[in-house]
């Protein structure tokens, strides 16, 4: 199948290119303090935040008209989203000029790691809309050149900036903005290349997009400020930046799960909405529960070579992080499961109930760590991955209930998924 050979590519790249934090991560957390890692871990999420709000979670919109617009028009609905996306950057841009300075000393922040983050987060969503047209057109081996180019780079700055020249925390976070800066190079080049970058305003377009997009930006900033948030309030407690620092560390060995995850629902997303048009939900709900599967038994091998080779990665000052880190391999195993029962909703184009979802439970997490961290004050990083955790599962299940009465799918109809798989057997 064609879906398993993109499916492959998908992962193969992601791997290499989770593979630069990853190989990484021994240095660092030998070069670096766990002070310096939160910092570094602060910036991320600060440009995890931003992404969404900055590029109103357009790269949605532009996955769904593809399929849905004739290729004459896809042009011009690129182009308004990329003048929408000029638009809401250089808001956000001056309003940091105005507010920043006040919140980085409300927070306790280096007013850097603002300016930083609101910048890498644009170029990011340049990367992401180019990557999303990629996938969505499914062109794998585009797909993985510009995801692997910012790898390329961020690894070759590192090593520079940090390793060679001794570099602290502030050159780690210039390494990842400049792999940034170097990446969406490529990416315009390649819009341009495409002819993507017919700038037409179009009032209909716009207002279709918005429609699309504006009801989906509350979701998507909840899940990244869901994630985001927390380490604010983290870094507000006593010792905050250690504990940050031990949890970036947990959550880049926890991320190959988060890479399956995201590879497969990559591969298997275009793929789905091409059997959704065609009236075959059936196909769907089948290969859906293959994929349970597979991602249920690499979650398990993972779970125990971390077990057994944690102490090997890390240095001692990181030793904390390792139950904590076998613990949110499985979030990748939730996020699977909440995309594969949350695309037919998304084809449906029926984006409302999202927000609610996310939202509510998000605030139910943030509320617990802020008891935890500053009325409790007991706080530790093992907590934080079981709130982490919990988060996850119940999104994934309120979200497979809900999205089953707006996107009704067979997922009960073992009968005719066996019929799938029968006939893929008796074909080969």
């Amino acid at each position: 199948m064609m879906i398993a050979k993109e499916m492959v590519v998908y992962t193969g790249a992601s791997v290499v290119e989770k593979a630069v934090p990853l190989m990484l991560l021994p240095i660092l957390t030998r070069l670096l303090d766990t002070a310096e890692y939160g910092q570094i871990t602060l910036l991320m999420a600060v440009v995890t935040v931003l992404t969404p709000i900055i590029g109103l979670s357009l790269e949605g919109f532009i996955r769904v008209v593809y399929h849905k617009e004739s290729s004459k028009e896809f042009p011009l609905y690129v182009g308004n989203v990329g003048t929408i996306f000029v638009i809401s950057f250089l808001a956000i841009f001056s309003l940091s000029l105005i507010w920043g300075g006040e919140l980085s000393r409300l927070l306790g922040w280096n007013i850097k790691i603002i300016y930083y983050g609101i910048a890498t987060a644009g170029l990011q969503f340049l990367v992401l809309l180019r990557l999303v047209i990629y996938q969505t057109s499914r062109n794998v081996w585009g797909f993985s050149f510009l995801q692997l180019s910012r790898a390329f780079f961020d690894l070759m700055l590192v090593l520079a900036l940090v390793v060679m020249l001794k570099g602290g925390a502030e050159e780690r976070i210039q390494a990842y903005f400049l792999s940034f800066v170097a990446s969406s190079i490529f990416a315009l080049v390649f819009f341009a290349r495409d002819g993507l970058l017919r700038l037409d305003w179009n009032k209909s377009f716009i207002k279709r997009g918005l429609k699309f997009s504006l009801p989906l930006v509350p979701h998507t900033f909840a899940l990244a400020a869901v994630f985001t948030v927390d380490r604010f309030i983290i870094s507000l407690s006593t010792d905050g930046l250690d504990i940050l620092g031990v949890l970036g560390v947990a959550v880049a060995l926890s991320s190959p799960a988060l890479i399956l995850a995201n590879s497969i629902n990559r591969a298997f997303m275009p793929w789905s909405f091409e059997q959704f048009r065609k009236n075959k939900d059936i196909n769907v709900v089948a290969v859906s529960y293959f994929l349970w599967i597979l991602m249920s038994l690499f979650c398990v091998i993972y779970t125990v070579v971390l077990w057994w080779g944690f102490d090997l990665i890390v240095g001692e000052r990181y030793l904390s992080a390792k139950t904590p880190t076998i613990l949110l391999v499985w979030i990748g195993w939730f996020k699977l499961v909440y995309y594969l029962v949350a695309k037919g909703v998304v084809f449906s184009e029926k984006m409302r109930i999202f927000p609610v979802i996310s939202i509510s439970i998000g605030l139910g997490y943030l509320l617990s760590l802020w008891i935890y961290t500053l009325i409790i004050g007991s706080i530790d990083i093992l907590v934080i991955s079981w709130l982490m955790l919990s988060y996850h599962f119940l999104v994934a299940l309120v979200t497979a209930v809900v999205s089953q009465k707006i996107f009704y799918q067979p997922w009960f109809d073992f009968a005719s998924v066996g019929q799938v798989y029968r006939k893929q057997f008796t074909d080969k």
